[in-house]
């Protein structure tokens, strides 16, 4: 037998050689504790695979390693660095009485051992890879420090941005317990905003679909959430299938608490599947298109929203190639068009809501002028202020500037 180089293996007695050399050179400080400590248990590993355990060298070399990991794990407590350099070298397994035990019989809580990496998430995040098997009772040790953590752990999510390791969905995952969504998710939103516009983007992070992946991952959205998303679409062009599958993960957990959102960013995700088949008129995209309707008519109302997706068809939203009914009809046509959606919608109020919101966000000038009076109509009588009031908080500028204008008009009369 050869290793990959084309040179023999060590034998049973080279290993127990070198592991007392190794040994031998930590005693004398040649080698670091922890580089040396790793070194040794890696051979006697491949010691233990052939020599028994009543072997006097293995024994006696059992006896000193096992010493080098107390000392070294003593050692280097309290310093996250030298910790994981020193436990890259020795397996590591949780208990279910909250243990933690090291190499060679060596134990410690591992509450304590979590403790150590409180300032240092990317490097708890690091510890929790090294766990081998289940990791529960290490995730519920992590779970009970969750108030200590949680700073260290929140400020990671930002510095995400700067690395390539650990990818935001694993990193996300492992502290679901601890993170808030409520928090995370508008920071992740917020950087990706900040890269949006940028020639290089996501240059140097993660690939768009890993940032997609721990989007998606949410369980706490909130409408302005939704919003931010919806408009990052020029950030995760090149991956369209997990952009909008992000945004279906959106709808779901909004359709809840707050359906009318839910609506809003439905219609959004269709109308941008539309526009993508136009651009590209490519298969893939107009299948990927009936993909998502069929997955929204799961939705409460999704067959309704499908029905106004089919209606808003007509209206000229900056889709290359459509054929816009809507610059061919008179007045009269057009409020026959209007009259058919508010049946489509009935007294549905979150349907209603939603699409007076789609239509704040995506209607260009022209025709938002020929639908400015059905957006108020849309709205539930005596609410009408109030609903435009909450709008014009919107983050998106278009719908803030368009609702914050109709709620003056209401207040005060014509604008200026």
């Amino acid at each position: 037998m050869f290793d990959r180089f084309g040179t023999p293996p060590l034998t049973q007695r080279e290993h127990a050689l070198f592991t007392l050399l190794s040994i031998l050179a930590i005693e004398h400080g040649a080698w670091p504790l922890e580089e040396g400590c790793g070194r040794a248990i890696r051979c006697l590993e491949e010691i233990q695979r052939h020599w028994a355990p009543s072997d006097p060298v293995s024994s006696y070399l059992r006896g000193k390693a096992a010493a080098f990991v107390a000392q070294g794990f003593r050692c280097a407590r309290g310093e996250p660095g030298r910790l994981l350099s020193f436990l890259n070298g020795a397996p590591l397994r949780v208990c279910g009485d909250g243990t933690a035990a090291l190499a060679f019989g060596v134990t410690a809580p591992v509450s304590d051992l979590i403790f150590d990496f409180r300032d240092d998430a990317f490097a708890l995040h690091s510890l929790r890879s090294m766990v081998e098997g289940d990791r529960t009772a290490f995730d519920a040790a992590v779970l009970a420090q969750a108030e200590i953590l949680a700073p260290a752990i929140e400020r990671g999510v930002a510095r995400l941005f700067e690395r390539c390791a650990p990818p935001p969905g694993d990193y996300l995952a492992a502290f679901r317990d601890v993170l808030s969504d409520e928090r995370w998710l508008p920071t992740l939103l917020g950087k990706l905003e900040g890269r949006a516009d940028l020639r290089d983007r996501v240059g140097g992070m993660p690939a768009a679909a890993e940032w997609l992946r721990a989007i998606a991952g949410a369980r706490a959205w909130k409408a302005n959430d939704i919003r931010r998303l919806v408009r990052l679409e020029p950030l995760f062009e090149d991956d369209p299938e997990a952009f909008m599958a992000a945004i279906v993960s959106g709808v779901r957990a909004l359709e809840g608490s707050e359906p009318a959102s839910a609506v809003f960013a439905a219609l959004s995700l269709l109308h941008l599947a539309r526009r993508r088949r136009a651009v590209r008129s490519e298969l893939a995209d107009a299948e990927r298109e009936e993909a998502f309707v069929l997955a929204l008519r799961d939705l409460p109302s999704g067959e309704m929203i499908v029905r106004l997706h089919a209606q808003l068809a007509d209206l000229p939203m900056d889709i290359p190639g459509a054929r816009a009914v809507w610059r061919h009809l008179g007045n009269a046509e057009k409020g026959l068009w209007q009259w058919r959606i508010r049946a489509v919608v009935g007294d549905d109020r979150a349907l209603r809501r939603g699409l007076a919101e789609f239509l704040l966000a995506w209607m260009s000038q022209d025709v938002y002028r020929d639908v400015e009076r059905l957006v108020v109509d849309l709205l539930p009588p005596a609410q009408e202020l109030d609903v435009l009031r909450t709008l014009a908080q919107s983050c998106d500028r278009l719908t803030s500037l368009r609702a914050g204008c109709l709620a003056r008009e209401m207040t005060f009369g014509l604008p200026d």
